[in-house]
Formats: structure tokens, C-alpha cells, sequence
């Protein structure tokens, strides 16, 4: 399934294309180089979220915190984990890689999570909103 990413993605340095979503599996290739300004706080995750974070039931249909049982990214960064969010606080799924990403840098490569049970409900899911960082400040990819 391939899902629509918004046109912001399209303005930005940064280009998400070809995101398949299933039950069980998230990929995306990402191509391009960060903005210049990078966001205060978690300079080290990318987030993936419903355009209405709360809306119910979004693309995560596990109402716990579910850690992925595979992940590879085939750029320079290596990821440390990825999960889905507490229901809590709305609908995303979180992924942290081992270093922060640095402003004007490069991030090219293809993005694989994988889980043991289903996670997701790609039904639920028209399109996504792509952000690096947490927080109010934190850069939307689209």
C-alpha cells in the first residue's frame, strides 16, 4: 500500500517517497539534505503521525507501546529503536537513531520496521505527517 504524503514534504530538503504501510510492516525511502535550522529537542527521532495525532482509530492500532522486532535504515545513521506511542498521546510512531541528525547534513537511505504481531491499521491511514524532533518546535517533512 502506498500512502500520500502531504505537499509539504515536496517543499522541503528532505523527500519521503515510496512509504508502504502494512499490518506488520513500515518502510520509506528518505532522500535529501536536512533544513538548516534543526529543532530544540530530539534531534535524534523522526515521527510518524496521523494529520489529527488523536484521531480514533489512526494507522497504530496497538493501544500500548509496541517495540519493533526489526529495523534498518540503509544510510549512515543506525537505528537504536522504534515504537508506536502510548495511546495517550495520541496516534505516531516514534523512531530514534543512534546519533543526532545535524543540520544541512544528508539523510538518504531506506527505512524498515518490522514487527511480530500487527501494529498497524493501514486502512486508517491516508496519509502521514513526517516530523524530526519532538515538541512544538519540531521540523514537519509533510
Amino acid at each position: 500500500m502506498s500512502l500520500l504524503l502531504s505537499s509539504v514534504a515536496a517543499m522541503s530538503a528532505v523527500v519521503f517517497s515510496d512509504l508502504s504501510l502494512t499490518s506488520r510492516e513500515l518502510s520509506v525511502t528518505i532522500l535529501g539534505r536536512l533544513p538548516s535550522e534543526s529543532p530544540p529537542e530530539g534531534r535524534s527521532f523522526l515521527l510518524f503521525v496521523n494529520p489529527d495525532q488523536f484521531e480514533s482509530p489512526g494507522f497504530v492500532s496497538e493501544p500500548d507501546p509496541t517495540s519493533s522486532s526489526e529495523f534498518r535504515f540503509s544510510g549512515i545513521y543506525d537505528i537504536v529503536t522504534s515504537s508506536d506511542g502510548p495511546e495517550r498521546y495520541g496516534v505516531y510512531l516514534l523512531v530514534e537513531f543512534d546519533s543526532e541528525f545535524l543540520p544541512n547534513s544528508e539523510v538518504n537511505g531506506i527505512l524498515s520496521l518490522a514487527w511480530s504481531s500487527p501494529v498497524f491499521d493501514p486502512r486508517a491511514a491516508k496519509s502521514l505527517d513526517i516530523y524530526w524532533g519532538v515538541g512544538p518546535q519540531s521540523q514537519v517533512f509533510g
